[in-house]
């Protein structure tokens, strides 16, 4: 019985010698005659610290369509800032989802820095910084403006909803949406993490993800393979007619279009409301003004009617609350029908384009409300 034991021992031993030897081996191998480690999976840090990893310049593939992401020393998605806002200067939090955060787009076609330049066109020294984080809803909203945004001394803070911000709520009281607070990571998923950054890691789990999903990194896809202007020509893009039942069955799941707000739908959205209340105060006390911003669906934009339970039960519900609310849905439902604002049927997210209209509307909406009034333009 010794002996078998002592055999299964140094057979495990052996085995384990074996496995780390050849993943040793792919890894010397996959530095020397390949670009290997990527940066594929660099976007997640591995602490709480940060937004994104600081000053780095992280290719996102894993979608259909590519894209760019730069961060600054703080984490944030941007330019470089500094801590302390410079004088005579609006400076501007832009907090939300995967919309503000800038899915698909490079940095410079993001919102937050779209709506940066038209300010500034317009004549306001301006400095817009991008915090959202894709994925967020309101309580790590408010979680990011606490925990990384209080040291800027920010003038204004633009929240951005989006339907499924209210979804994604689920079933949490409003006691733990307020007191959000990101778990520190396990061992094994930290060292899963860490195992990404290396070539091995990195080559082994890219290629279980091109087999697993269809569209990972733009595969079977003409525009998912550049990372030019040409990465938009989408085909099918203006083709509404047959993109709106798809879109329309995409958001079922959300229960946000429903002839009727069902009671577990409102629920969530009275505790959304609950948290921006206190996001509301969180702001009031350090003479901050809190900008609330509908976004508009693609449903919405171009369904038959702007009109849903949801939109109709937020926007009076925020204006009752005193934060000015920017509707972006008329400007979405004006625009030229030529020139697609979503990445539709790719994805739902904006197109640079939308991107741009998403930041003019918002750039209007904070000059009609007068809350860039207070502060001096920039001088000639």
């Amino acid at each position: 019985m010794l002996k078998r034991l002592r055999f299964i021992l140094l057979y495990g031993l052996y085995c384990c010698a074996m496995c780390a030897g050849g993943l040793l081996l792919l890894e010397v191998g996959l530095r020397l005659f390949t670009d290997r480690p990527l940066g594929l999976f660099d976007a997640t840090p591995l602490n709480h610290t940060s937004l994104y990893h600081p000053s780095s310049r992280i290719p996102m593939e894993l979608m259909a369509i590519p894209y760019v992401i730069e961060t600054n020393a703080l984490g944030f998605r941007g330019p470089e800032i500094g801590r302390k806002k410079p004088s005579n200067t609006i400076r501007i939090i832009a907090l939300g989802d995967s919309i503000t955060d800038g899915y698909l787009v490079d940095n410079e076609d993001t919102y937050p820095v779209r709506l940066q330049e038209q300010l500034r066109a317009d004549g306001y020294r301006a400095e817009v910084i991008n915090a959202a984080r894709g994925g967020s809803t309101i309580d790590r909203e408010y979680w990011i403006l606490h925990q990384f945004c209080a040291g800027l001394s920010p003038d204004i803070v633009v929240l951005t909803f989006v339907g499924n911000d209210i979804y994604e709520l689920g079933s949490r009281d409003v006691e733990t949406l307020l007191h959000y607070n990101p778990e520190p990571l396990a061992f094994a998923h930290r060292a899963a993490m860490w195992a990404t950054r290396s070539a091995a890691g990195e080559w082994l789990l890219d290629r279980y993800f091109a087999m697993r999903f269809a569209g990972y990194r733009g595969q079977g896809s003409t525009h998912g393979k550049s990372w030019g202007a040409e990465r938009y020509d989408i085909p099918g893009a203006t083709d509404y007619g047959t993109l709106l039942p798809e879109a329309r069955k995409k958001l079922q799941s959300l229960k946000l279009h429903l002839p009727v707000l069902e009671a577990p739908i409102a629920a969530r959205a009275d505790a959304y409301l609950a948290v921006l209340k206190a996001m509301r105060d969180w702001c009031e006390k350090r003479d901050i003004q809190l900008v609330w911003v509908w976004f508009s669906t693609f449903v919405q934009t171009y369904g038959d009617t702007a009109r849903e339970p949801v939109y109709d039960y937020l926007l009076p519900s925020v204006s009752e609350l005193g934060i000015p609310v920017i509707d972006v849905v008329p400007a979405f439902r004006r625009a030229d029908r030529n020139t697609p604002l979503y990445l539709a049927p790719v994805d739902y997210h904006l197109t640079p384009a939308g991107n741009q209209l998403l930041a003019e509307t918002i750039g209007h909406g904070l000059i009609e409300h007068g809350i860039l009034g207070s502060i001096d333009k920039e001088v000639e």
